[in-house]
């Protein structure tokens, strides 16, 4: 009787944490499309473009999936925006959500804070950020917002 009590609570918290997990995704999903509406990019879903060819950190070969890939053109300036979960094997043993943005350009025009990096690689310069509590949406689209603001006022 104790045990099927516990499994009866266990598997109930397990469904929870799984309902709030899709849940999460779901809401980063939405704030993706309609931003990619906002700005007048395209919303790709799990699908880089072919002309998308950054070769360093965060390694192609590292990422583990990606999705919620924007991509479009400001001020003739060709943008990638995406999600994505870095190998492990790459940043440590665990997993990591990484957010991306990049521009088909040599420099990167945008200001970053501490927490973001930027990358060089075959003509295209990235911003981008590591999870601090294994949340997709490491940068948020208010963030990326104003990232492409800046980037429109070039």
């Amino acid at each position: 009787m104790v045990y099927d009590v516990r499994f009866a609570l266990g598997f109930a918290l397990s469904a929870l944490l799984t309902m709030l997990w899709l849940l999460i995704l779901r809401r980063r999903k939405t704030a993706m499309e309609k931003l990619a509406t906002r700005w007048n990019l395209q919303y790709r879903g799990k699908q880089l473009p072919s002309t998308f060819l950054m070769k360093s950190k965060p390694r192609p070969a590292a990422r583990r999936k990606v999705f919620n890939v924007l991509e479009g053109t400001l001020d003739g300036n060709t943008v990638v925006i995406f999600d994505s979960i870095v190998n492990g094997t790459f940043f440590g043993q665990r997993a990591v959500f990484c957010t991306l943005i990049a521009c088909q350009m040599a420099d990167y025009p945008f200001p970053k804070s501490a927490k973001e990096k930027i990358i060089h690689s075959n003509g295209w310069t990235a911003l981008y950020r590591l999870a601090e509590l294994s949340l997709p949406g490491t940068i948020g689209t208010e963030r990326i917002e104003q990232l492409l603001a800046e980037l429109s006022a070039e």
